[in-house]
C-alpha cells in the first residue's frame, strides 16, 4: 500500500522527485586553491632571506607568531607568487641540525622536504650562473647535492638537480626541455 501510494504522488506530483535526488556535486577543491606558501624554519632569517633572493624571492613582510620572529618572502616580479614563510628558531631552543643529521642524511623524516624553483634556462648554464652570484653575493659555493639529470614525468622531459638551501633544507631546481609527441606511449 505505501509503494502504490507514492507511485501516485510521484505521478500527480514530479516536483517531489527533487526530495529523492542527491544534492549538487561540490566545487572540486583542486580547482579553487592555489599554493599560497611553503615554511622553512631557519636559524637565521637574514641568511635565509639572503639565499632566497638567488631566486627573486625578497623580504614582503615581517611579524611573530607565538615570539618567534618570522618573515614572508615574495618573488618580486609575481603578485600572486608563492609565499616562502620564514621562522626563525634560536639556537638555544635546540635547532641543531647536527644533533640528528640533515635532511639528506634522513631522508624518511616528515616534515618539509624540499622547495622547487622552475629554471629560466636549462641547469648546465642556470647551474653555473647562479653558483657564481652566490660566490659574489655571500661568498659561499653552491653545494650541489645531486648533479643535473634528465627525467620523463608523463610525456614531459625534465631537467632536475637538487641543492642544498640554509638549514640542510633541499632545493630543486627544473628546467622542462620538451613534450613528446602524442603518439609516444608512456610505460
Amino acid at each position: 500500500m505505501h509503494r502504490s501510494f507514492l507511485l501516485v504522488v510521484v505521478l500527480l506530483f514530479p516536483s517531489t522527485l527533487s526530495f529523492y535526488s542527491p544534492p549538487p556535486p561540490l566545487p572540486s577543491l583542486a580547482t579553487i586553491l592555489n599554493l599560497h606558501h611553503v615554511c622553512h624554519k631557519t636559524s637565521s632569517l637574514s641568511s635565509t632571506t639572503s639565499f632566497y633572493s638567488l631566486f627573486n624571492y625578497t623580504l614582503s613582510s615581517s611579524f611573530r607568531t607565538s615570539g618567534a620572529k618570522c618573515a614572508w618572502l615574495k618573488n618580486e616580479g609575481e603578485e600572486d607568487s608563492p609565499v616562502i614563510e620564514l621562522i626563525e628558531i634560536p639556537k638555544e631552543f635546540g635547532n641543531n641540525i647536527e644533533e640528528g643529521g640533515t635532511l639528506t642524511e634522513r631522508p624518511l623524516v616528515t616534515g618539509l622536504n624540499h622547495i622547487a624553483f622552475l629554471s629560466p634556462s636549462p641547469l648546465s648554464s642556470y647551474l653555473p650562473l647562479l653558483s657564481s652570484i652566490s660566490e659574489t653575493l655571500f661568498n659561499k659555493k653552491i653545494k650541489i647535492l645531486q648533479e643535473p639529470i634528465q627525467k620523463q614525468i608523463n610525456r614531459e622531459i625534465w631537467e632536475m638537480c637538487f641543492i642544498e638551501g640554509p638549514d640542510s633544507v633541499i632545493v630543486e631546481l627544473m628546467f622542462r626541455c620538451g613534450v613528446l609527441d602524442e603518439g609516444i606511449g608512456i610505460e
